[in-house]
């Protein structure tokens, strides 16, 4: 494996370590914390989707046409790490709404270009080998992390949850600096 793939990947699966500590405690989290009720958890994470969604079609195309991926997803990932440790400071309903939008953002601006430049480093002869570490390591990394998540939660707080994934997200952004753009021609 290249090396550009393998630091890739690293990055996409800190993210999703980071992601995944969470993943069904944020629930918990919002109706602790957040004192939201179950339509407005839904609410607040429905924000998260819907501003990822639309901004990924935003992303892409200024991604595409501005040949700035790297940046892009640089920027996602620092975002990703602010708003992450936001979650400190969420105490009510508003506060769960701004840190998810800004995760949606984040999520927009960083996952559609590493996918980007991940489909543009990989080799055409392995391709599927390759999606096929990220859709695995997708399952297994994010089956771990809840577990680690729960732990976590359990031992110490929710606090101390946060700043674990953010600081996650903090080491995957100086990663991203060891990615090396490839510039494939359209004519292979």
């Amino acid at each position: 494996m290249r090396k550009a793939v393998a630091v890739l990947l690293l990055i996409s699966y800190l993210w999703l370590i980071a992601d995944g500590l969470l993943g069904p405690l944020y629930a918990v989290f919002s109706e602790k914390v957040a004192d939201a009720s179950v339509l407005e958890t839904a609410g607040a994470y429905a924000a998260f989707l819907i501003v990822g969604g639309v901004l990924h079609l935003v992303c892409g195309k200024v991604a595409d046409k501005t040949k700035k991926a790297k940046r892009m997803m640089l920027g996602g990932y620092v975002l990703a790490a602010i708003s992450t440790f936001g979650y400190v400071f969420v105490n009510d309903i508003l506060g769960l709404f701004i840190v998810q939008s800004m995760l949606g953002v984040a999520n927009a601006m960083s996952s559609c270009t590493w996918e980007g430049i991940f489909s543009k480093t990989i080799k055409n002869d392995n391709a599927v080998t390759m999606w096929s570490l990220v859709d695995g390591g997708y399952s297994l990394i994010s089956g771990a992390s809840v577990i680690v998540g729960g732990v976590l939660v359990t031992l110490f707080s929710f606090e101390v949850l946060f700043i674990v994934m953010g600081s996650i997200f903090v080491f995957a952004s100086i990663l991203i600096y060891f990615v090396q753009e490839v510039q494939r021609s359209p004519y292979g």
